[in-house]
């Protein structure tokens, strides 16, 4: 967990962590990110607990009802296909998921401007 933290601190400082006080392995990440400099600036929240793959929501700007690649029951990011990569403790968010994320946010307003998705897909 320390590692996740220093990771996240050193490579997203936008970024604040809050920790759980029922639970020490819960993290939650809140920050803003950037995809491109002529899109909107969006607000992410992560929520980690330790060992489980992690959820991505965006906080602003709103998103439209049913975005691509979008689970609508955590109200969060699909980032990966479970074949196509694999989850666990070691992984960093700040080297893996972050970064998977800022691309959701560009294919998704590429998706707003065109209805369609460009980014790597696999069916639901």
């Amino acid at each position: 967990m320390a590692a996740q933290v220093a990771a996240m601190r050193q490579r997203y400082p936008q970024f604040t962590v809050r920790a759980s006080l029922s639970d020490p392995r819960f993290l939650t990440f809140t920050g803003e990110v950037l995809a491109h400099e002529t899109l909107p600036v969006y607000t992410l929240r992560i929520s980690y607990c330790y060992n489980q793959p992690p959820l991505v929501q965006v906080l602003a700007p709103a998103l439209v009802e049913t975005p691509p690649h979008f689970y609508a029951d955590t109200q969060s990011l699909c980032l990966y296909h479970p074949r196509d990569f694999t989850w666990s403790r070691e992984v960093s968010l700040a080297a893996e998921i972050v970064p998977r994320a800022v691309g959701w946010v560009y294919f998704y307003e590429k998706w707003l401007q065109s209805g369609e998705w460009f980014g790597d897909e696999a069916p639901h």
